[in-house]
C-alpha cells in the first residue's frame, strides 16, 4: 500500500494531461484560500488586542485556527503548481534530446 501510495505522489508518473489539471486545479485553489488572507488575519488580530481573552472567547480563536488552516492549504496548493510546472518544464526541455 506504502510503495502504491508513493508512485502516485511521485509528479513523473503522472500523464502530462493530469499535470496540466493538477497546475489549473492547484492554481485556482491557491488563489481561493488567499483571497482576503492577509487583510481577515489583521483584522482578527487587532480584534484580539482589542478585546483580550473575551475577543478569543467570542470566536477570535477559532477565527485564527482557520486562518491557519487557509494558510497551510494555500501553501499545499503553491507546492502542488510547482511541482506540475516543474515536471511540465522539465519534459518539454527533454522532449527533443536524444
Amino acid at each position: 500500500m506504502g510503495s502504491f501510495i508513493r508512485r502516485c505522489l511521485t509528479l513523473q508518473n503522472w500523464h502530462i494531461a493530469f499535470l496540466f489539471a493538477g497546475l489549473g486545479v492547484s492554481s485556482v485553489l491557491f488563489a481561493w484560500t488567499t483571497y482576503n488572507l492577509f487583510s481577515v488575519a489583521s483584522s482578527n488580530l487587532r480584534f484580539i488586542k482589542d478585546y483580550g481573552v473575551m475577543g478569543l472567547v467570542d470566536g477570535g480563536f477559532l477565527q485564527l485556527l482557520e486562518i491557519c488552516g487557509n494558510a497551510c492549504a494555500a501553501l499545499l496548493m503553491f507546492l502542488l503548481f510547482k511541482g506540475c510546472e516543474t515536471e511540465i518544464v522539465e519534459r518539454w526541455r527533454n522532449w527533443h534530446r536524444p
